[in-house]
């Protein structure tokens, strides 16, 4: 069971993502080809500098975010307070310490990011919340780049979902006044329940009163003990063509999973269907219907007949505020004999579009398989190894025996800036990714166990600074089942390795060599804690807030405090930093001698870099989309070659 199921609460409302754009382009990382301007916002004249928001915070937020219906188990609703008191209650993040982040793996892979540190409380707007948990860690998948339906450029902002479990629940035993609470709370046996994020509609527009916000749906159900926690195992729906993620009438990679306990089929079509606005109106494609192929060769566009289609219901998305009411989930009840057909079949969803035609819109899986993999984000110091698993299914159900092919992804070179045409380009050379690939290993194929589930084991060997000016190397394995085609995965569902540089921890860590390169990096990167903080350029600015980097270099990585917020940092430069921190707590400054500053002034305030955008500032686009524009780039580039 997963928040793909009978009982659940949806929500919607804003989300706050207010990234630092400093770090979206890897040549800034160069410290000794770092420029003050890199601090600034991006000029009318196209010069990127510092994007489009270079002082933020990374702060994630959920903001304003109300339940607007709840689901019971025996399949029926409720969607106003009267019904169930549970509606209109707020899903908010933790009120007793700071937002949680949102992170990108690497400026040279930004298609893995994670929220981190987010806590999550169920409150009627007053003390104890009436449920309260950790959201785990982590990234997006199904992102998309097409969901405004013909948005100029590259269609608008991306939209995308992320799905974690909220552990260690707490209840309130007000939580009994709520049928749809008292239900969650009762099948949530392990004190944990599912939770799924679709972010779409982001502003990058400086001066833009939802500047840094987005809209959010949510919803929230169940967990058990064993299922994946980060998606949802069941029926795959793929897109004919991988490269522009969505079939030809614009529908996005889905899931859905029948709950045979209760014969219910359960879509989530929340980042699936199209929107004309970013408003969430969701684009017409005709009248929508789930059934399921009795011709397992339908093809997409392939026409709809009673011979090989069998109908099992309508999807009702052009209801008014539908995207809202639902958060994109659609459910129907199964007869027996619809049940016992769709455990075995695959599904499709048929569009009336164009008017006058009945086309299959989208399908399932080839012979209903679904791989995916848990734990796909790697963060592994050299030399050392990760594990991960790699989940396979048929059907929704587990799959033995399965064989899962891995395949490391070639070196490719310029990924990781902005637009190689705009004016004033920094300086520094574009590290290739992928490089040393003798570096890393792992086995070419792995079974699936009794349950379905493949371990696979990463090793890498000892890094010796292939990017040069910035830490360790990405690396990109892309994995499917022997058996799945070609098309069966996004472009970007890869499994990503960030493998830290090998690093010998110094008996004694002095400023200079060892503490002011990392130090100063991390300042140029996050204007909002070198000028508004601490200077980490300066030693003596260093000293001066001693307690409180001491604090924020001992915490857990999940932790929203946790420095670096990158969380890039090997643990043996971590231990560096936190030894020689001790060192000056305790014996004052000698590694201070003969230090000089890495920089001699500190940068203007944030205020006055904000100070610098003209008021004719337009809608930027946003990281995710500059930075697929350089990756098609380096792999047009390499197919020339």
């Amino acid at each position: 069971m997963s928040y793909l199921n009978n009982t659940r609460l949806v929500f919607s409302g804003t989300f706050q993502a207010d990234v630092s754009t400093v770090n979206n382009d890897v040549r800034h990382f160069d410290n000794a080809l770092w420029e003050a301007r890199f601090q600034d916002f991006m000029k009318p004249d196209g010069t990127e500098d510092g994007w489009w928001n270079p002082i933020g915070s990374g702060a994630f937020r959920l903001i304003n975010c109300r339940i607007t219906g709840v689901h019971y188990q025996d399949g029926t609703s409720a969607s106003s307070a009267p019904q169930d008191p549970a509606v209109g209650l707020m899903i908010a993040g933790a009120n007793e310490r700071v937002a949680a982040k949102l992170v990108d793996l690497d400026p040279q892979w930004q298609m893995a990011s994670q929220i981190w540190g987010l806590e999550v409380r169920l409150t009627a707007g007053t003390e104890p919340p009436l449920a309260h948990g950790k959201f785990l860690p982590s990234a997006f998948r199904d992102l998309t780049f097409t969901r405004i339906h013909r948005a100029a450029g590259d269609g608008g902002p991306p939209s995308a979902t992320f799905q974690s479990v909220l552990e260690g629940i707490a209840w309130s035993p007000d939580v009994i006044n709520s049928r749809a609470l008292r239900e969650l709370k009762e099948m949530a046996a392990s004190d944990s329940l599912s939770m799924r994020l679709m972010t779409f509609a982001y502003v990058t527009r400086y001066g833009d009163p939802r500047f840094s916000l987005g809209t959010v749906c949510g919803t929230i159900g169940p967990y058990v003990a064993g299922e994946p926690k980060t998606f949802v195992l069941g029926r795959r729906f793929v897109a004919a063509d991988a490269s522009l993620g969505q079939s030809w009438n614009g529908i996005n990679y889905f899931t859905g999973a029948i709950d045979e306990g209760s014969s219910t089929l359960l879509l989530d079509l929340s980042n699936a269907l199209q929107l004309t606005d970013t408003k969430g109106t969701v684009r017409d494609i005709g009248k929508v219907t789930v059934g399921i192929l009795l011709d397992p060769s339908l093809a997409e566009k392939a026409p709809v007949t009673p011979s090989n289609f069998q109908p099992l219901g309508e999807i009702d998305y052009r209801a008014a505020n539908w995207l809202f009411a639902t958060s994109g989930i659609y459910a129907i009840r199964l007869s027996a004999a619809q049940l016992k057909s769709a455990l075995a079949a695959p599904l499709a969803l048929a569009s009336e579009q164009p008017p006058g035609t009945n086309l299959i819109a989208i399908r399932e899986n080839a012979d209903g398989l679904m791989c995916c993999a848990e734990e796909f984000v790697q963060r592994i110091d050299s030399p050392n190894k990760g594990k991960l698993v790699v989940h396979a299914a048929q059907y929704g159900k587990a799959l033995p025996g399965a064989k899962v092919e891995l395949t490391l992804q070639p070196p490719q070179s310029g990924v990781g800036i902005g637009d190689p045409n705009a004016p004033n380009q920094p300086t520094a050379p574009v590290p290739d990714i992928g490089t040393p690939p003798e570096a890393l290993s792992f086995p070419a194929s792995v079974t699936s166990a009794a349950d379905g589930n493949a371990s696979v084991e990463v090793i890498v060997k000892s890094l010796d600074n292939p990017r040069k000016y910035l830490d360790g190397q990405i690396y990109l394995i892309a994995y499917a089942l022997d058996r799945e085609q070609p098309n069966s995965h996004p472009q970007f569902d890869l499994i990503v390795v960030h493998a830290r540089d090998a690093y010998a921890v110094p008996a004694k860590a002095a400023w200079i060599p060892d503490i002011a390169p990392i130090f100063t990096q991390y300042g140029n990167l996050y204007p909002i804690m070198s000028q508004r903080l601490v200077d980490l350029s300066n030693p003596e600015a260093v000293k001066r807030n001693l307690k409180i980097l001491q604090l924020a270099f001992s915490l857990e990585i999940d932790d929203p405090n946790y420095m670096p917020v990158t969380r890039d940092l090997s643990a043996g430069k971590r231990t560096a930093i936190q030894r020689w921190l001790d060192r000056i707590d305790k014996d004052g400054d000698p590694t201070f001698v003969g230090g000089p500053r890495v920089r001699s002034e500190l940068m203007a305030g944030a205020e006055a870099a904000a100070a610098r955008v003209t008021s004719d500032a337009t809608e930027a686009p946003d990281g995710k989309t500059v930075f697929v524009r350089s990756l098609r780039r380096s792999r047009s580039a390499a197919d020339k070659n």
